[in-house]
């Protein structure tokens, strides 16, 4: 709060999802932004989920191993997803792009065909970025998802919170034997995207 005061709170056993996070001024300081997400049944405004910024690593892992003292922390299986991920996003960028910059190389509007290449390049890089961060690991009690772009994104879930588990396929990962799992929770969903068909239906099954 500013003027106002406001205090929030959560009974342990409603907290759904941990994600903890940070971007590329936090990173170069070396804290994270915390964030709590409660039940749906409890809040759907996810203002209103529970946010802590500013936390070092040792508190983001101090408040971890009290969530789930009772689960085993360590995972020994880590999986990243497939390169065709990477493949289709650069496919519609670079399909999108070139067509956009072949007309304002053919009008000549050089000050814009220059913006565009340079937004051209920014998402190509970013899609990389993105990609190479992009992963899961799992064990018997929990699913951690990786992410992030210029920073770092994390999402902790134990498995007993998991409500539904959905595979989802496009025609472009059914050519490729792939699919999506989408995993979810009273408090949302997470999603595991581009990983082998044969392991999405081991994990759906698990």
């Amino acid at each position: 709060g500013l003027l106002n005061r406001r205090e929030k709170a959560a009974v342990d056993t409603k907290i759904q999802v941990m994600q903890w996070s940070q971007n590329v001024l936090q990173k170069i300081l070396g804290y994270y932004d915390l964030f709590l997400k409660q039940a749906a049944t409890v809040d759907l405004n996810s203002k209103k989920s529970i946010k802590i910024p500013g936390c070092s690593i040792d508190e983001v892992n101090r408040v971890e191993q009290y969530l789930y003292k009772e689960i085993d922390l360590g995972f020994n299986y880590k999986r990243k997803v497939s390169i065709y991920y990477l493949y289709r996003r650069l496919i519609y960028i670079s399909l999108f792009g070139s067509i956009v910059l072949g007309f304002l190389f053919y009008v000549s509007a050089w000050k814009q065909f220059a913006g565009v290449l340079i937004l051209y390049l920014y998402l190509i890089t970013t899609s990389i970025l993105k990609y190479k961060k992009l992963s899961f690991e799992l064990n018997d009690d929990m699913l951690k998802n990786n992410g992030g772009t210029f920073g770092e994104n994390y999402s902790l879930l134990p498995l007993y919170k998991v409500q539904n588990i959905k595979k989802v396929t496009n025609i472009y990962q059914r050519r490729k034997d792939l699919a999506s799992l989408k995993v979810f929770t009273a408090s949302g969903a997470l999603t595991i995207p581009y990983i082998p068909n044969l392991l999405a239906d081991e994990i759906t099954n698990y």
